[in-house]
């Protein structure tokens, strides 16, 4: 599986992130509107390959986020604010855990690169399954993280030093990121080395007896 399509699928979280943090409460709806839009296109673009349950849950999480913010009044602006990315991270990571217990969300990716034969194995389905618990992990961290420095913005009045917004809305998000990315390609390239181990061994190369 390509980490690549897992960024894509959380560019609109990003997004949503970096533009109600630049912007502020006063066009942090449009931020949410934004990031509802380009989860839909994301979404049409890969409709040939089945609808992807991230992506899905994005438009309807940033779409609602939308609507409370420039419909909600000046309350509706500020909660969208503090905890708009809190409530997204943890919805969206509430949703992967839950596809963990059905069909890993991450095999919605992994099928457009492994042959279908292999889509069945058990290889292949414990590989997902630690993928996908390990990204609900990291974005459920993420969304702790974010609530976090809403909980303190909404005790100090918005009176939270610079370097505890920064960890808490930036750095721990980006290291939790990584590490999953990390974890992600050695699972791969684990992957990769048993296939082709099997791939070499004296019973795959072997090669069929003469008939008698």
């Amino acid at each position: 599986m390509n980490p690549k399509n897992l960024v894509l699928a959380f560019s609109p979280l990003v997004l949503f992130t970096a533009g109600g943090y630049l912007l502020g409460p006063p066009l942090v709806g449009w931020a949410a509107l934004a990031s509802a839009v380009l989860a839909l296109l994301i979404l049409i673009a890969g409709l040939r390959n089945g609808v992807k349950l991230i992506t899905a849950a994005s438009v309807v999480t940033f779409g609602g986020l939308a609507a409370v913010a420039l419909l909600g009044g000046p309350t509706g602006r500020w909660f969208v604010d503090v905890f708009g990315s809190a409530v997204a991270a943890l919805l969206i990571g509430l949703m992967m855990l839950v596809s963990v217990g059905t069909v890993p969300f991450t095999e919605q990716y992994a099928r457009a690169v492994v042959p279908r034969e292999h889509w069945g194995s058990p290889e292949f389905k414990a590989i997902n399954t630690k993928i996908s618990l390990a990204w609900a992990g990291v974005v459920t961290g993420i969304g702790l993280s974010r609530l976090a420095y809403g909980l303190l913005v909404a005790a100090s009045g918005d009176q939270v030093g610079t370097l505890l917004r920064l960890g808490l809305s930036w750095a721990v998000p980006c290291v939790l990121v990584v590490a999953g990315l990390r974890y992600t390609q050695r699972l791969a390239g684990d992957d990769h080395d048993a296939e082709q181990r099997r791939g070499s061994s004296p019973e795959a190369v072997r090669p069929p007896e003469p008939r008698r």
